[in-house]
């Protein structure tokens, strides 16, 4: 017989609380696993890093996986981060959640700006430029005599240079020798720089989750991005980096969601900016991947025509005219990185130590969120950051510092933290637990970052 029993009405909200418990259930141990593995991460990167140094092993970093020491100094110092942390953990939930879009991207972005100079004010006012004085950019920037004779012979006189000038393209040393030349040198204006670029990075990143995953999950993304650890590094050109390779990034984003002209004057933006990008830091070229995988979903290969044919002119240009190439930029900083640190330090620690680092520059509640992003939208942006990041750990020409060096891949990482951002009270315990991880860091790691 067949049976036609009835399923009742209290049967079927009996089985939908079941089924509703096991979902909480299997949640809470993948979040309990995530954290797991976040702190045997850090436990692993900082015992193994130990005992390379205990047997003579040259790191060249005095708290592994982290470049820095201990130093722990709380005190009023650290009173304005708190209350800022304070203020972003009670106010921004509701507040991404009731303004206008516009609102949200503004808050965002002078809020990162503002908790990235309350976690430097830790170490008092003088540390908001201090990093800038001892910039080495800056320093190549005003001893640059004739701009074309540096750029001609970048190459050739390139151990002649101090170390971050040996480990990037001439772009930055550009920059600055121009702000010089119109009246906005020195340090004071190197940090002004470095904290804008890194507050419109975030602004960037908002606006292409927006048109990759909808405005609802770019407003629960914007607190995460705000009280981000990496927050604490917002102190070498790095942040302005983030600024200037997000733009890039967005810009081809959004060049996929239109069509005809105005998808092409997007592209041809995002070219030049990803030209201005390779000749800022040669490993940022691998955020090319976030909006190649955009295009092709979206079949929009014609951005990606525009774009390459506008950076490949831009560098042959610059090739042309001045005599730098960036491809033998690039040779000549391998070289001499690996006849330096890059060859002492040994690939197969900072393979790990490098994911540990950047993982303590996302924060745990990130990596919480990396595992509930299975059918989101954001999964397309976030999983090509993260495949960006672990081709730069490959390459390994990134061994340590990458708490720095990594921060522009930081922001599109992070997004992942909307998935987090269900109800108020949730996203304010996430975020109480990513503004905790950077107040201790600041507190108790001296960086000379």
């Amino acid at each position: 017989m067949v049976d036609t029993a009835v399923e009742t009405p209290s049967r079927s909200r009996a089985t939908r609380a079941s089924s509703g418990g096991l979902v909480v259930a299997r949640s809470g141990w993948i979040t309990a696993a995530a954290l797991s593995g976040y702190v045997a991460l850090l436990v692993v990167a900082s015992r193994w890093g130990e005992s390379l140094l205990a047997h003579g092993t040259r790191l060249q970093i005095s708290t592994p996986p982290l470049n820095g020491t201990l130093d722990w100094r709380p005190g009023a110092t650290a009173i304005p981060a708190v209350a800022c942390a304070f203020v972003a953990v009670l106010g921004y939930p509701r507040l991404v959640r009731r303004s206008r879009w516009s609102t949200v991207l503004v808050v965002a972005g002078l809020g990162a700006i503002g908790w990235a100079i309350t976690l430097a004010l830790v170490d008092g006012s003088q540390a908001l430029v201090q990093p800038s004085s001892a910039n080495e950019y800056l320093r190549t920037a005003m001893h640059v005599g004739d701009l074309g004779s540096f750029l001609a012979t970048f190459t050739h006189r390139i151990s002649d240079y101090n170390i971050h000038t040996q480990g990037h393209p001439p772009g930055m040393v550009v920059v600055l020798w121009l702000m010089h030349a119109v009246g906005l040198g020195g340090v004071r204006w190197n940090s002004v720089l470095v904290y804008a670029g890194g507050g419109v990075g975030v602004v960037a990143t908002l606006v292409a989750v927006r048109e990759v995953a909808g405005e609802d999950l770019a407003r629960r993304a914007a607190p995460f991005l705000v009280l981000a650890p990496a927050g604490v590094m917002w102190t070498s050109g790095d942040p302005f980096f983030a600024g200037v390779s997000a733009c890039a990034v967005t810009a081809l984003i959004l060049a996929t969601g239109k069509t005809g002209q105005r998808s092409d004057v997007l592209a041809f933006a995002g070219g030049l900016l990803f030209a201005l990008t390779a000749f800022l830091s040669y490993g940022l070229v691998l955020l090319a991947i976030v909006p190649v995988v955009v295009a092709v979903r979206r079949r929009q290969y014609r951005v990606l025509e525009v774009a390459a044919g506008t950076v490949v002119v831009v560098v042959l240009a610059v090739w042309i005219g001045t005599g730098f190439a960036w491809w033998g930029g690039l040779v000549a900083t391998r070289v001499r990185y690996f006849a330096g640190a890059g060859g002492r330090r040994p690939y197969d620690y900072f393979l790990l130590a490098n994911l540990a680092a950047f993982a303590i520059a996302i924060g745990p509640a990130t990596v919480v969120a990396l595992t509930r992003l299975r059918r989101n939208p954001l999964a397309v942006l976030v999983g090509a950051a993260v495949a960006a990041v672990l081709l730069a750990d490959m390459s390994g020409m990134s061994k340590a510092e990458v708490e720095r060096i990594w921060l522009p891949f930081v922001p599109w990482v992070m997004a992942a933290g909307a998935v987090l951002a269900t109800q108020v009270r949730s996203t304010r315990v996430w975020l109480t637990i990513q503004a905790s991880g950077a107040l201790l860091l600041a507190v108790a790691i001296r960086s000379p970052w």
